[in-house]
């Protein structure tokens, strides 16, 4: 160690820092008095290089193991890395540990430095910086560090619980229904799907907001979470290592005249806008430079962390590398909209952000780390280029796909952590501490200019399910507010004059958050006191009957003043997701006037039924079951429910989009959830006749967005329902028929689909001959499940007629035709006979960009078809400028994370590879 002796003065710097930054607030001082009351930890850092210390004795000096004692010593040894005596030894473990697996294999020399530091600072990861020559500071968060294990606790356990659904496999996570069983697992067991919530705030809020998590006792526990945690800290440290190892902080930056791949058809909306021009060169000039080699960065440190180890941990670490740039990503976008003054749950709720890819880089042009908002998605595409020549195709999409699971669960948990962080910060002076043993939360509260030996400190209890579900999962319960906070919410709401009686009514209410909320809005639109309001209010008894009487109250005061209409209105959203009810949905078909929808809406949100947020409106899961029923409300209704719900499905339906179009990809993915939940009502009613047709449209969609289980779902219940409406002959069922068996094929299930497509097959040419478009259909659909499975010869054979046939029925020019042309060609490349691949590709681009359009996705297709056949033929010079266009044609009409797209990118890399170029030029890696 005697080569970093030269850091002294540094370390005395940064030592400094990190003791100042103890003192930033009165929440982060008990943790400092009783890290300090336990461990010294200057004598700590003394006996850490101390040679006549033992193990045993340092682990005595800090209350870890000695085996951790003895591998930090030789991880010290081996590297070039050192710490500040203010550096805790978990931190020190967990540090030491990553660098000397990734500097390993990144080929980083001892002629590289390194100090690595924490502090109790937020920051959303760490930080590279250089001091001298070869040597750098890493600084980070400390709390970064710390969520990182215990988020990879909670992920290890939904790991195991989902492990136990595959009791005959080994590595359970190898098997291709793993991610979707993953994410199941996480919805059936809502305590550890809400601690990730818990874990997110305590990363954003320190030691405002921490939690204890209990352990499952389970043999495969421990391994799967060092896997997980190191994968995840690894990857951290590798990404700022990489920065160093590719000379990132000398480099130049990307010419500004280069988009970022992302950006796509953000940045044609985003010019139409004020000042949307100056905002875009504003962000290619000073942000996309530095924002191209973080995602270079991103790459490298996950090459080099998912490499590490065996190959059966692999899959795991790719749990941990998601996890953590999932992580990173929501702390970036939280520390700045926090830092700035934005409410997080409304600036970043992931409603307007997800619904133009890349827009959020042009929203937030200062954000400190821009790259943090699409890294989460790059990353699960960069392995693609990772493992492409290491593992074969299908291997290669399971592991994306569990990646992509991870993404996911963790995205869900955005919104809920921070509601959660909002809730806090909207509560200045006051400080929260949550731990769950006995699922008991405790809080404490104290003035702004208290300190923790504040005599005057107030604990309160509840029941710590009843506060995080409202924000995790609020479908299970409501809130149960503290007492001060329930009559803080009245006053709020009804206004100071009306609050005699207010402690009796919260304690009648039983301090349900929807409730007290309801009564106090009748307060103040009726002007009558919470002493008066509860004249009007019988005891209640469960926490239902309290919500059902509130309403009952509610709506009986609305319909005197404002007819029936916004009672019709409530209603018809009680059959929706609570959240994100799109006013466009409520406004479409004109069922209502405008003005009358705007009064009704109004209306119900004075009164605390709704809350209106920009073009949406939500309503409190308990609010929407009680208004489900109609007798819980009303003993004889205004709108018996099967009528209300007639009207929600019948919005829904027409409020979908064709499924083809890219333009109207944005508002399904708005209008799914509600798909959902109103699929799940209307399966628990078998007299009610089902909208076949929107199960059906809805699969489409699904199937071409990659979401195929999904998709399957909604198929087979179109299939379903239409056979026990129309009986399994009619030409409609026979269409259902067909899209299963088409889905089937997407999935995979290639028996099934040549099962299901040939006797749908025959069945059509019995009934409605073998010349009607639609059988014309299903044969080209026959012919394709053939080819997937690998049976070239009947898929070119059937494929031959079945373009024959289209020809002589739809004419040459019908997009059908092109298609089955399209499709045998694509079979004849499979076959290698690319000799009459090409030129039919040749005419079928030609005659459908003519007739389709250039940017039809069908043209966008058929000419990445062609390009790919280029290719195979070993026509470099000519495929590689074609599958660049073709790149570039998939991201600007299909966007950057559509199936088709990350297939284009994948076979540009490829031939790139084949032609000796460098992967990493622009186009092919996807972030």
């Amino acid at each position: 160690m005697t080569g970093l002796d030269g850091w002294a003065p540094f370390i005395a710097a940064i030592t400094e820092h990190q003791k100042r930054s103890e003192r930033d607030g009165a929440f982060l001082r008990a943790h400092a008095e009783v890290e300090q009351k336990f461990i010294d930890l200057e004598a700590f850092h003394r006996a850490l290089y101390a040679d006549e210390v033992t193990a045993e004795e340092l682990a005595a000096l800090c209350g870890r193991t000695a085996a951790e004692m003895e591998q930090l010593r030789r991880d010290l040894a081996r590297g070039p890395i050192r710490f500040t005596p203010a550096e805790p030894p978990s931190c020190a473990i967990h540090l030491s540990g990553s660098f000397t697996r990734v500097s390993k294999l990144m080929g980083l020399d001892r002629a590289h430095e390194f100090l690595f530091a924490t502090d109790y600072r937020y920051r959303p990861h760490a930080s590279v910086q250089q001091w001298a020559e070869n040597r750098y500071l890493v600084l980070m968060g400390r709390y970064v560090v710390e969520d990182m294990w215990t988020l990879s606790l909670i992920l290890a356990q939904l790991v195991v619980l989902t492990g136990r659904a595959f009791p005959d496999l080994e590595e359970p996570w190898a098997h291709p229904d793993f991610p979707q069983a993953l994410l199941d697992t996480a919805q059936e067991n809502p305590y550890l799907h809400q601690q990730i919530a818990y874990g997110m705030c305590a990363a954003v809020e320190g030691e405002r907001f921490r939690t204890a998590v209990g352990v499952a006792d389970d043999a495969m526990l421990t391994p799967v979470m060092f896997e997980i945690a190191r994968g995840a800290m690894d990857f951290v440290v590798g990404h700022e290592l990489s920065h160093v190892y590719r000379g990132h902080l000398h480099a130049a930056g990307r010419p500004a005249n280069e988009s970022p791949w992302f950006a796509g058809e953000a940045f044609d909306q985003v010019r139409e806008t004020p000042n949307g021009a100056a905002v875009i060169e504003t962000y290619l000039r000073d942000y996309w430079p530095a924002h191209s080699l973080e995602l270079e960065a991103d790459m490298f440190a996950m090459m080099s962390a998912a490499d590490i180890g065996a190959s059966v941990a692999q899959d795991l670490r790719l749990v941990g590398i998601q996890f953590a740039v999932s992580l990173l990503s929501f702390l970036d976008r939280a520390n700045y909209l926090i830092e700035f003054g934005y409410d997080p749950a409304e600036a970043i709720g992931l409603r307007e952000y997800s619904r133009v890819p890349g827009l959020v880089d042009m929203m937030l042009p200062m954000a400190t780390h821009p790259w943090g908002k699409t890294r989460a998605t790059a990353v699960t595409s960069e392995v693609q280029l990772v493992y492409r020549s290491l593992v074969d195709p299908v291997e290669l999409r399971r592991k994306a796909l569990l990646m992509q699971a991870v993404g996911n669960l963790l995205g869900s948990m955005s919104g809920p952590a921070l509601n959660a962080i909002r809730w806090i910060n909207s509560r200045p002076g006051e400080s929260l501490a949550v731990v769950l043993p006995d699922d008991k939360l405790i809080t404490h509260y104290w003035p702004p200019d208290a300190t923790i030996e504040d005599d005057r400190l107030e604990q309160l209890e509840s029941s710590a399910s009843r506060f995080y579900t409202d924000f995790a999962d609020p479908a299970l319960s409501a809130t149960v507010l503290p007492a001060k906070h329930a009559a803080e919410m009245v006053r709020r709401v009804a206004g100071p004059g009306l609050l005699e009686g207010a402690e009796e009514l919260c304690r009648r209410l039983g301090y349900l958050a929807p409730a007290v909320e309801q009564a106090a809005a009748y307060m103040k639109q009726s002007r009558v006191s919470a002493a008066t309001y509860l004249q009007l209010l019988p005891d209640p008894g469960s926490d239902e009957q309290t919500i059902v009487l509130t309403c009952r109250v509610t709506l009986a005061r609305i319909r005197d003043e404002w007819g029936i209409l916004p009672e019709a209105v409530f209603r018809i959203m009680a059959w929706y997701a609570p959240d994100d009810i799109p006013l466009e949905l409520l406004y479409s078909r004109d069922v209502f006037p405008a003005d009358e929808m705007d009064a009704a809406l109004t209306t119900l949100e004075a009164y605390a039924l709704i809350s209106l947020d920009g073009d949406a409106v939500r309503v409190h899961p308990l609010v929407q079951a009680v208004a489900r029923d109609a007798d819980a409300v009303e003993p004889e209704p205004v709108f018996p429910p099967s009528e209300t719900r007639d009207v929600a499905v019948a919005l829904l339906d027409a409020a979908v989009p064709g499924w083809q179009d890219p333009d109207g990809w944005p508002t399904w993915r708005r209008l799914l959830s509600h798909i959902d939940v109103i699929a799940g009502h209307l399966a628990t009613d078998a007299g009610q006749d089902p909208p076949v047709a929107l199960w059906n449209v809805t699969a489409q969609y699904l199937l071409d967005q990659g979401m195929v289980e999904r998709a399957l779902g909604y198929s087979r219940r179109a299939l379903s329902d239409g056979q026990r409406l129309q009986g399994p002959d009619h030409p409609d069922t026979l269409v259902l028929r067909h899209n299963l068996g088409h889905a089937y094929t997407v999935a995979g299930d290639y028996p099934e689909a040549i099962s299901v497509l040939e006797q749908t097959v025959t069945d059509q040419e019995r009934l409605i001959g073998a010349r009607h478009p639609d059988t014309l259909t299903s044969r080209n659909s026959l012919a394709a499940a053939y080819l997937a499975a690998g049976d070239l010869s009947r898929a070119i054979l059937l494929l031959e007629r079945t373009a024959s046939d289209r020809r002589r029925v739809l004419g040459r020019d019908h997009p059908h035709t092109l298609a089955s042309q399209s499709d045998l060609a694509t079979a004849y490349s499979s076959a290698g006979e690319l000799s009459r691949a090409i030129p039919l590709l040749r005419k079928v681009v030609a005659r459908s960009q003519r007739i389709q359009g250039a940017d039809h996705p069908d043209v966008v297709i058929a000419r990445g078809n062609l390009a790919y056949a280029y290719s195979a033929a070993g026509r470099v010079s000519k495929a590689i400028p074609l599958l660049e266009q073709s790149v570039a044609d998939h991201e600007r009409v299909f966007g950057p994370d559509h199936p088709n797209t990350l297939m284009s990118r994948t076979i540009l890399a490829a031939a790139y590879e084949g032609a000796g170029e460098q992967a990493a030029r622009p186009g092919v890696t996807p972030g």
